[in-house]
């Protein structure tokens, strides 16, 4: 214990010196191959994650019956409780996903021409790139890969405006929203639009929301399940 102790103070002592002999200047910028580097490994462990959370579900619609309804997204679907709901739901959610890496993904899955339905809630990610415009078009692609009659869309939630990027992004989703639902109407898709019971002067109500403006807390978990059971099932 004791000789312990000798070491811990001896790296605390020598600690001390680097900091005061060769201080960190914390407004250095970082070189930019070593910024590549860094994004590098994170894109590495987002596809590591979106892998294992695509195997994972896989085994899991092996066991989807008649009854089932796949609910495919990004964060705002992986972080819903299914049980909320009054059907038989599989929750099929993947963080930080665009439309297309969701499109990609579909033929992972078991029985999805077999099942009672399919509902989208995606495009936040797209939109805080993209126009509403090419997004639209995307979500065509991802329509085109699905069981029409199957499938019910659901517009991207509102945000809760806590900064001027997130304001910018509402008045993008509400432009996409607008255009989703004009072509949902004339391929004869349900859509669905909940944002009215979430929402307060036009964005996400704070109360809502787990403090990030975008991503629903228990309360709002709880209104959008109400309001699926209400409207989608």
């Amino acid at each position: 214990m004791k000789k312990s102790s000798i070491i811990l103070g001896s790296a605390y002592f020598i600690f001390l010196h680097i900091i005061l002999f060769f201080p960190f200047d914390i407004n250095r910028k970082i070189p930019k191959n070593n910024l590549t580097i860094v994004s590098d490994l994170h894109k590495k462990y987002d596809d590591n994650f979106q892998r294992k959370m695509i195997a994972f579900q896989s085994r899991k619609s092996e066991n989807a019956s008649r009854s089932s309804i796949y609910l495919f997204g990004d964060s705002i679907i992986q972080g819903f409780n299914e049980n909320l709901l009054s059907i038989n739901a599989l929750n099929f959610g993947i963080g930080n996903e665009t439309i297309s890496q969701l499109t990609q993904r579909l033929d992972n899955y078991s029985n999805i021409d077999n099942i009672k339905g399919i509902l989208l809630l995606t495009g936040h990610n797209d939109l805080e790139d993209s126009t509403p415009e090419s997004t639209l078009n995307r979500y065509k692609t991802l329509i085109d890969k699905l069981p029409r009659d199957k499938v019910i869309v659901h517009a991207v939630l509102n945000v809760y405006e806590a900064n001027k990027k997130l304001s910018k992004l509402n008045t993008k989703i509400n432009y996409f929203n607008l255009l989703l639902r004009n072509f949902c109407i004339e391929q004869n898709i349900k859509y669905l639009n909940v944002n009215s019971e979430l929402n307060e002067g036009g964005q996400l109500k704070q109360n809502y929301q787990i403090g990030d403006g975008v991503h629903l807390n228990a309360q709002g978990n709880k209104i959008l399940a109400r309001e699926l059971n209400k409207n989608a099932f």
